[in-house]
């Protein structure tokens, strides 16, 4: 079932006569609705495209949840990302938090194709670059990144999603680590479940994520 606020200026002047501080929280590569109405922009599966078979919103790789996912490459794609964002910044949200700014990760990535992304280059160049374009295009808006809880504590390399920590400092006003235990490895700091061990997980990835902070300042 789609919800949708009939009255969001109204919603956030409410807010803000209570005092309360408004993010916008906006989902970026993970997208449903434009990767069906451009499959140009989209990433697809390798799988479902032959010589009879062009690309198309039938040809889509679609994650563990069934979402299609945009290119990270994709300048178009960048440009609509920044336009809501204007948008959510000219009705008065005090700031917008960026979500899924990464490559997919689950089941079957072996199966995908780009169109944008040049393979030759790295995906943390790719992400950093997006980042750095929104940086650009939102100069005077508070923005934050929602970004994999486990990049705090890797030091080489990117996870395979483009994500880097420092690449996120540099950029954003407030970055958001989701350091949910059960998101890390099973093995994280030698423990057989990670996620049966909260307080050492989430206090061990905050030190690194503080101390390569302070190291950036």
């Amino acid at each position: 079932e789609e919800r949708k606020i009939k009255d969001i200026n109204g919603v956030i002047k409410k807010l803000h006569d209570a005092g309360i501080y408004v993010i916008a929280r906006l989902t970026v590569f993970q997208d449903p609705i434009l990767g069906t109405k451009r499959p140009d922009l989209t990433i697809h599966d390798l799988t479902k495209i032959s010589s009879s078979t062009p690309i198309s919103s039938s040809t889509l790789w679609l994650d563990n949840h069934g979402m299609s996912w945009l290119d990270p490459a994709a300048r178009e794609a960048w440009a609509y990302t920044a336009k809501i964002a204007k948008d959510a910044a000219a009705r008065g949200f005090d700031e917008i938090n960026f979500d899924y700014i990464r490559f997919p990760s689950d089941e079957g990535i072996e199966n995908t194709r780009f169109f944008s992304w040049n393979e030759n280059t790295s995906r943390e160049s790719a992400i950093r670059n997006f980042f750095q374009y929104l940086r650009d295009e939102l100069p005077n808006t508070k923005i934050s990144a929602d970004i994999f809880g486990q990049t705090t504590v890797t030091y080489r390399g990117d996870m395979g999603i483009g994500q880097v920590l420092e690449d996120a400092y540099e950029y954003f006003d407030a970055v958001a680590p989701m350091v949910y235990p059960s998101h890390y490895v099973k093995s994280f700091l030698g423990f057989e479940n990670a996620a049966e061990h909260p307080y050492e997980v989430v206090r061990y990835s905050m030190k690194h994520a503080k101390a390569r902070l302070e190291a950036m300042s």
